[in-house]
């Protein structure tokens, strides 16, 4: 039998690969999505979230995804960022910003849920379900993509939405640099009237972030980052012991009120940079291209910035979607875009982290500006605002 030929084969079917495989084929791509999974618990309790940032609000606006997940989100007003090291506190409002939300919450349950709906309305996407990749050769200006059970495909632009131990990375000959963190994020959700629904809160503390997100109905979405050893004992611990713990380092005595509603289950950090995010016929999006440090909630805003630029690009180039020359513009414009973004986070997370007196002295600098200087909050706001707004770089 004849391999089938697609315009666009994605592999993996996360977020960012289900919301790329829906738009190739809304702009009339035939698209085969590579789904490894065995099934997808759409429904299960995932206690993690995302804080979307208007701009990648924007971006599913345009992408026609934003309808399936607008029920489910949070818009969020105020944000609380306290530096534990120097005590300065501040809030910010949208209304600062002249914005109506500062973020929007879900968790990764309603995230998936919605764009498996979209998925679902999208019948001309060929999901192909729990087959994993073995192989993806070039061959004569197309990808050719061996799956375990045999079939074979034929794409002229394969995207790889596989996650960080991506495949089709490692397929394609692309190298990626890594770091190991010396912390471990611990995740849980809980729900009670303890907190204020309409402000999150980050926390910055020497071991590492803790952030706080409101959801719907006073639930709310905790991470707690730390070295791996404490990381571990929390996740031990009876669930009042951990509510006490939180309580404490949140100064929110309410907390102990509250009711633990999932597990908590521990990740090991790390980052991961794709040292090229595309090859002949093949792009990466996502935690197969780049995956930094959590704090700021970079993840998935950045995963989407890259799905709406292969998106635009598609739009613009039409029968020259997976060209090279349409591949360079991606992989420029998402670099420029995503490199300083993650270093930026990388140095957050040493100034405010470190105890060493150059980067002590650095966190205090900046906290007293923020703390004195209502310039400098403004500017601040504005910038954390617009680090998903000016995703796309033209070019």
């Amino acid at each position: 039998m004849a391999a089938t030929l697609y315009d666009v084969v994605v592999v993996g079917a996360g977020p960012a690969g289900v919301a790329t495989a829906v738009v190739a084929a809304r702009q009339g791509l035939r698209t085969a999505l590579i789904d490894p999974a065995v099934s997808h618990d759409a429904a299960g309790d995932d206690c993690r979230a995302v804080a979307l940032m208007p701009g990648s609000r924007d971006r599913l606006i345009d992408l026609e995804l934003w309808d399936e997940l607008a029920a489910a989100a949070r818009a969020l007003t105020k944000v609380r960022i306290h530096d534990t090291s120097t005590g300065v506190e501040h809030l910010y409002r949208g209304r600062d910003l002249g914005r109506s939300a500062l973020t929007y919450a879900l968790t990764l349950t309603e995230l998936r849920r919605g764009l498996w709906a979209a998925l679902a309305a999208t019948p001309a996407v060929d999901h192909i379900h729990h087959h994993r990749l073995v192989s993806l050769n070039l061959e004569g200006g197309q990808r050719r993509i061996a799956l375990e059970n045999g079939t074979t495909l034929l794409a002229k632009l394969v995207v790889g939405a596989d996650g960080r131990e991506s495949s089709v990375r490692e397929a394609a000959g692309l190298t990626a640099k890594r770091s190991e963190l010396a912390q471990s994020a611990l995740i849980f959700a809980l729900a009670g009237d303890g907190l204020d629904g309409d402000t999150a809160i980050e926390q910055l503390r020497p071991e590492g972030p803790l952030a706080v997100l409101p959801l719907q109905d006073q639930h709310f979405a905790v991470t707690w980052i730390d070295g791996p050893a404490q990381t571990q004992r929390r996740r031990r611990l009876p669930s009042d012991d951990l509510l006490d713990e939180l309580a404490t380092a949140l100064g929110y005595p309410g907390i102990t009120a509250m009711e633990l509603t999932t597990p908590t289950f521990a990740i090991r950090l790390g980052t991961l940079q794709a040292d090229r995010f595309v090859a002949p016929r093949l792009a990466l999006v996502a935690d197969a291209a780049h995956g930094g440090h959590p704090i700021h909630a970079q993840g998935f805003n950045l995963g989407i910035g890259d799905v709406h630029e292969l998106a635009m690009l598609w739009r613009v180039e039409g029968e020259r979607f997976a060209s090279a020359e349409t591949l360079a513009r991606y992989q420029r414009n998402r670099r420029l875009s995503v490199a300083p973004r993650l270093n930026a986070t990388d140095v957050m997370n040493r100034v405010f982290g470190a105890a060493n007196a150059p980067w002590a002295f650095a966190r205090g600098n900046v906290a007293q500006a923020l703390a004195t200087s209502e310039g400098a909050r403004l500017a601040a706001s504005r910038q954390t605002s617009r680090a998903a707004d000016d995703d796309h770089v033209a070019g």
